[in-house]
């Protein structure tokens, strides 16, 4: 016997279309007074590049969107004097200082939203607690 849908495909698509739209950017607040879900989540304060998505930027090892596609975290660091240490297992490091960036370094999450910004390394050891958990050593 084969199975059918009391819905039609097309309305269907129309249930999901709307869901995905009613539930997407258009319901949030954003920090800027527009609206995006990125406000669902507390950065704190900072520059306004906190809490965004960071453009796809030319780095090292090619482009940055490239890095993230492992699901992990990133810690973009220019000056070259910072460490991820016992989230290793869970954030990724790359050293650059020819990144195009206004600020010494960057901690992304996965998605590619800045969670930190700064140079310092116990300030970024706290964030690297808070959006990826205890260390593992």
């Amino acid at each position: 016997m084969r199975h059918t849908s009391i819905h039609p495909p097309a309305d269907r698509v129309s249930t999901w279309a709307f869901r995905t739209h009613s539930t997407s950017a258009g319901n949030w607040p954003h920090r800027s007074g527009g609206w995006a879900p990125e406000t669902l989540l507390d950065f704190g304060e900072g520059p306004d590049l906190l809490g965004r998505r960071l453009r796809d930027i030319d780095v090292k090892q090619g482009h940055l969107y490239g890095l993230l596609h492992r699901g992990r975290g990133l810690l973009l660091d220019r000056t070259e004097h910072l460490t991820v240490g016992g989230w290793s297992d869970r954030v990724d490091y790359l050293a650059d200082p020819s990144a195009v960036l206004d600020v010494p370094c960057v901690l992304l999450r996965p998605d590619g939203h800045v969670a930190w910004i700064g140079n310092d390394q116990q300030d970024l050891d706290d964030h690297l607690s808070r959006w990826f958990g205890k260390p593992t050593n």
